[in-house]
């Protein structure tokens, strides 16, 4: 238990025990300041942090699906030539901490490349009792300002609920609100349906998602939960189920693949398997993992390179590829 970021004590002897004492080859951490440990350590870690001053410290650090610094080079590439943010009125909406605040930097340099400056910027503190009154403050100046382009980069989209609504409260109705499959759940079904209705009509971003019926991995992860829940109706599709998923499933295929190939388990092991994995592993319907972990580097240690344009559909429930 790492306290989920609200008790450093906690997570700092969360860190302690797993790497010191009970002497783990692997550590899924919940928070950085576990990452941080366990990296720091030299354990092979799900994730970590990817802004500047962590990657000079460790070099590249933690197995994770996709990296930040891609993500924002291909956002503003498609800012550029998919909704033309050059001629429009672009705003930024992100969270305010260290970790947000460089990636704001990094994808400002990103933009300039292509003549592309944000009109307005909104760094939002992760408290939820304010949440609503920090919407409502954002929108106000979103809407003096004459944004007509929101972008919105997040862990998870929870912020983007108070800020949709919001924006329909204040009957403010951008052209487009548009954002990365960085941001867990957004790209789904399950994260459009919690956005206001209205606002979400004008939803565009980048997905490594893969169409409706169109991969052979559809659904694997409700298939699985389903087998070990049968009589749970609905956590087969929940946020928690895809999110395990998304943790579990390429760490299990990296262990099999380490032990298949060196006949043990360790930390070792674990980075041959992760080496392994070639664009030929899917944990359910996206674009195939790749990781590139060579002795001495360069290393790839993110899996998602693929990315493709995705627009929500209210009447379908669910979300279009029209480049696809």
């Amino acid at each position: 238990d790492d306290g989920s970021g609200g008790c450093p004590e906690k997570a700092a002897a969360a860190a302690i025990k797993l790497v010191d004492q009970d002497k783990v080859f692997l550590v899924i951490p919940g928070i950085h300041s576990v990452s941080d440990y366990s990296i720091a350590k030299k354990i092979p870690t799900l994730t970590g942090r990817e802004d500047a001053a962590s990657l000079k410290a460790f070099g590249p650090n933690g197995i994770g699906l996709f990296s930040i610094a891609s993500a924002l080079r291909v956002w503003s590439s498609f800012a550029a030539y998919d909704i033309d943010s050059a001629h429009n009125t672009p705003c930024l909406i992100h969270p305010d901490d260290d970790e947000w605040n460089g990636n704001e930097k990094t994808l400002n340099a990103e933009l300039a490349k292509y003549g592309i400056k944000f009109k307005s910027v909104v760094r939002y503190a992760d408290d939820v009792s304010t949440a609503q009154q920090q919407a409502s403050t954002a929108v106000a100046k979103f809407k003096s300002a004459g944004c007509d382009q929101v972008f919105f980069m997040a862990h998870n989209p929870i912020a983007l609920i108070f800020f949709t609504s919001a924006a329909t409260q204040a009957l403010w109705f951008p052209e487009a609100w548009t954002f990365t499959s960085y941001t867990g759940l957004i790209d789904t079904p399950l994260g459009a349906n919690l956005m206001d209705k209205r606002q979400w009509d004008n939803a565009i971003g980048l997905s490594y998602r893969v169409p409706k019926g169109q991969h052979p991995a559809e659904g694997n992860c409700k298939r699985i939960y389903d087998r070990y829940y049968p009589d749970d109706e609905s956590g087969g599709d929940s946020a928690y189920t895809q999110i395990a998923c998304a943790q579990l499933l390429p760490a299990a295929e990296m262990m099999r693949r380490g032990e298949k190939l060196t006949g043990e388990l360790t930390a070792d092991s674990f980075i041959a398997g992760a080496d392994a994995i070639t664009r030929d592993f899917n944990f359910d319907a996206l674009v195939p993992l790749d990781w590139s972990i060579p002795t001495g580097g360069p290393y790839k240690t993110k899996a998602i390179d693929d990315w493709t344009v995705i627009t929500w559909n209210d009447e379908a429930n669910q979300y279009d590829f029209p480049d696809f």
